[in-house]
């Protein structure tokens, strides 16, 4: 398998405001069409490392390359989604769409817009002014004007469902899912965790301006069945009970002495494979992997 191109690589990447040191040497590497989730508390460092690739601040030390280029030479064009709501609000939606087309050297025809409007259910508001709309209508017009309205091929996303009510969280997963098909190069940070991992191919965790995690995650793959077991140690031990199941799956003791399998069998069939091997099991616990569940673990749950 060929390798993917590298368009993002950041270098033990630094930086302090005021003697506070919010990046504390952040490497990572962004393949080209990648989808790439960013994860942690507020205050981790997120917004700051997003800023730096964009290159709205400087870093105190280290190396951003965008296509293999300082970000000041790289030809890649990037677009980019704010966490927090910016719009001309005494414009209308469509001279929104305009301004952001023209401060990317292009034009929207009618046709553009007519058809950027009814992707992000905006048709029949094209008089709108942007401060009359509903909070979820104006994240809306914001990831149009970010996504749609120029060319690019790098897309930073900052907490693109803040505002939106559920009917709008449903509609921005089918959004980016299309989003995902074009091949762009998408970067995101997100709460809402539940919607990422059905979209993501790697993600990181931040934790106080360091990287705790830089994972590759597959959810297809990650759709076993995940069992915790409490065991009758009086009648058969861990290392027995392991020793039976370990043609099932993946098998762990965990903190309190249970037993961890995360195997392909639904609950049925494994609980008949217990009784097969004549596994005493007290208890059986159904468990998903997931990524609230990596995150909970990485910076627990507070905050």
């Amino acid at each position: 398998m060929m390798e993917k191109e590298i368009v993002i690589s950041i270098k033990d990447l630094k930086k302090t405001f005021d003697k506070k040191e919010v990046l504390k040497g952040i490497n990572l590497s962004i393949g080209k069409g990648d989808f790439y989730g960013i994860f942690g508390k507020n205050g981790a460092g997120k917004s700051t490392l997003f800023k730096h690739i964009l290159g709205l601040i400087r870093e105190t030390s280290g190396e951003i390359l965008i296509g293999g280029e300082k970000i000041s030479k790289s030809k890649l064009r990037i677009g980019y989604l704010p966490e927090n709501i910016a719009l001309y609000g005494n414009m209308s939606v469509v001279d929104n769409l305009k301004v952001a087309a023209m401060s990317a050297g292009g034009k929207l025809s009618k046709k553009d817009i007519a058809e950027i409007l009814d992707k992000v259910n905006l048709t029949g508001s094209e008089r709108v002014k942007a401060n009359d709309l509903s909070l979820g209508m104006k994240r809306r017009l914001q990831l149009a004007m970010a996504t749609m309205t120029k060319e690019s091929d790098i897309l930073i996303l900052d907490e693109p469902t803040n505002g939106m009510d559920v009917n709008g969280v449903i509609w921005l997963k089918q959004y980016l899912k299309n989003l995902k098909k074009t091949g762009k190069t998408i970067l995101i940070c997100s709460h809402s965790l539940n919607i990422m991992e059905e979209l993501i191919d790697r993600y990181c965790i931040i934790i106080d301006g360091k990287i705790v995690n830089d994972e590759a995650w597959n959810y297809k793959e990650l759709q076993n069945y995940c069992y915790s077991i409490e065991l009758d140690e009086d009648k058969c031990s861990y290392n027995k009970a392991k020793q039976l199941l370990e043609e099932v799956g993946d098998i762990q003791k965990a903190d309190d002495g249970r037993m961890n399998v995360t195997t392909k069998y639904k609950i049925l069939p494994f609980c008949e494979i217990l009784m097969k091997e004549e596994i005493p099991a007290l208890d059986v616990t159904v468990e998903k992997e997931s990524l609230e569940k990596i995150f909970i673990e990485s910076v627990g749950i507070n905050g």
